[in-house]
């Protein structure tokens, strides 16, 4: 009887077949092959759409997501890096803090210190006022401020008033901030010993849709902005029943910002595949933060609670009169302290989305643009009105510029949500605020 042989060959070798690092290496070549054509097929079909894949302009879209998710509700556990109560303007961030240390530090025209203010005379500071669209605009990286001083020091009239001096632009605006909340700061700042030589107040949308937030909850529409300094008077985490909302908000924040953080390391948006579903994840995430964030205001804060953060009483009805005084009254003020320090001060009206005819909607606009229906409201009636006490404040000898229509006509997406506009739109703002200050600043 013969002996079957069960000799197969080589090890790891199967009759007939390959080993299994050549099995294993051609799966891993099909993948790789199928990614790729994924790929191209995707760019392929983008463009076909009209819509060229474009790798910096989604690295900008999740870095622009991961900025509008600053901010929230306060824990009342303050610590060094947060918010922090403030006696003078209600709470202020680690970001302000930090640039009120610098302005400090490296002195100013009324320093008292010897050393700080001979170092002031051999400069020229600009400090810029404002909310949220002012404290991005004020960024060194996002393309606003960087705008305003290179066209600054390209205008031969600015140039000849600068003379020999170093210009300094400093950022102090901050997020939720409002009117009187400039004014209060810029006192603070000179009880400190402390002035520039011009302040750019950047402002106009907090002050109609903060007010008309605040009033729909019950709170005076000149009071700050109730859902941010609301919450830090009150501690939330003293209260059982609101944690888990909390928490539903800190997990959706932290959770896209840790996904926005991994594609900005690895550079994820240099694929298309990658990029797009970043992008959307991104969107999605704020979206639901944001949702999350206006549930917990409507369903957890009520200002009978605490008394002192209600304010004064108030006719509802006349709530938008009542912050459109308040945003005239306090421009007059900060102009008048600026003339009696001989300070230069320039009041510019923000654009924002929502506008009628500001600017053209592009799709990506018109899918993130939600807002609130207070916030709606305080646009679509308040700003009008704006422009009407603008003109009414340059009557009386303020210098104030109109920026909310400077990208009217611009088809591209600037804006990443109802008010925030990227780099772009900066660098844009910037140029038109760089003109409207050579054009009014006064006479040698």
């Amino acid at each position: 009887m013969n002996a079957i042989s069960t000799n197969s060959g080589a090890p790891g070798r199967k009759r007939g077949g390959r080993s299994w690092p050549a099995r294993i290496g051609s799966s891993l070549l099909g993948v790789l092959l199928a990614l790729i054509c994924t790929e191209v097929l995707f760019r392929l079909y983008l463009r076909m759409e009209g819509q060229a894949y474009s790798a910096e302009k989604t690295q900008t879209a999740i870095e622009q997501a991961r900025l509008s998710l600053q901010g929230g509700v306060g824990t009342g556990e303050e610590d060094s890096t947060g918010p922090l109560l403030s006696p003078f303007f209600g709470w202020w961030d680690q970001s302000l803090r930090t640039r009120v240390d610098i302005a400090y530090r490296k002195g100013s025209r009324s320093s008292l210190s010897p050393v700080t203010a001979a170092l002031a005379k051999q400069t020229y500071d600009v400090w810029i006022l404002g909310g949220s669209v002012a404290a991005i605009f004020g960024r060194q990286d996002v393309g606003g401020v960087s705008q305003l001083k290179q066209s600054l020091l390209l205008d031969p009239r600015f140039a000849k008033h600068l003379g020999d001096r170093e210009l300094r632009i400093l950022g102090l605006g901050h997020a939720s901030h409002k009117q009187p909340q400039q004014v209060n700061l810029i006192t603070f700042m000179l009880s400190l010993g402390l002035a520039p030589d011009a302040i750019i107040n950047l402002d106009g949308f907090n002050e109609v849709a903060v007010a008309m937030a605040n009033s729909d909850h019950g709170v005076h529409p000149v009071y700050p902005s109730f859902s941010k300094w609301g919450s830090w008077a009150r501690n939330p985490l003293s209260d059982p029943d609101q944690f888990g909302a909390l928490v539903e908000i800190w997990n959706t924040r932290s959770a896209a910002k840790r996904t926005a953080d991994r594609a900005l390391k690895y550079d994820l948006a240099r694929s298309a595949v990658l990029g797009y579903l970043l992008r959307g994840k991104m969107d999605r995430a704020r979206l639901r933060w944001n949702d999350s964030l206006t549930k917990y205001t409507q369903e957890n804060f009520s200002p009978t609670e605490i008394p002192a953060l209600k304010g004064p009483e108030f006719a509802p009805q006349f709530a938008l009169d009542a912050m459109l005084r308040a945003w005239f009254e306090c421009s007059k003020t900060l102009a008048a302290i600026s003339s009696s320090r001989d300070i230069y001060y320039l009041h510019v009206l923000q654009p924002t989305l929502h506008d009628k005819d500001s600017k053209p909607w592009s799709d990506d606009e018109r899918r993130l643009s939600t807002a609130s229906e207070s916030w709606l409201n305080g646009v679509h009636q308040g700003y009008p009105k704006l422009r009407e006490l603008g003109q009414a404040l340059g009557a009386e000898g303020v210098a104030f510029l109109d920026a909310s229509m400077t990208f009217a006509g611009l088809e591209q997406t600037l804006y990443y949500d109802a008010c925030h506009f990227g780099e772009e739109g900066n660098r844009i703002l910037g140029e038109a605020i760089a003109r409207g200050f050579v054009e009014r600043l006064p006479a040698d």
